[in-house]
């Protein structure tokens, strides 16, 4: 939801099993805006999800804002050469 604040997502996250892979879809600037507060607790992107762009975040249970942390970022040219 666009306009829900951050925290909402983070709140649903933490009610997931432990060892799930989870996907979210959105879009921006919401996306990453929600990427950047957990990699870094602060509330501003650091970088765009262009369409198409995925990034892999890894974290621990439960979700803490700025402890989550990226394993990759790809633009959607880059995803379509490594299929």
């Amino acid at each position: 939801m666009p306009d829900a604040p951050l925290a909402f997502t983070r709140d649903w996250l933490d009610t997931q099993r432990a060892g799930w892979t989870i996907t979210l879809v959105g879009h921006e600037p919401h996306l990453s805006r929600l990427v950047g507060w957990l990699l870094s607790g602060q509330e501003h992107a650091f970088t765009e999800l262009t369409r198409g762009g995925a990034c892999l975040l890894e974290c621990d249970a439960p979700v803490s804002p700025g402890a989550v942390r990226l394993e990759w970022l790809l633009r959607a040219g880059q995803l379509r050469r490594v299929r």
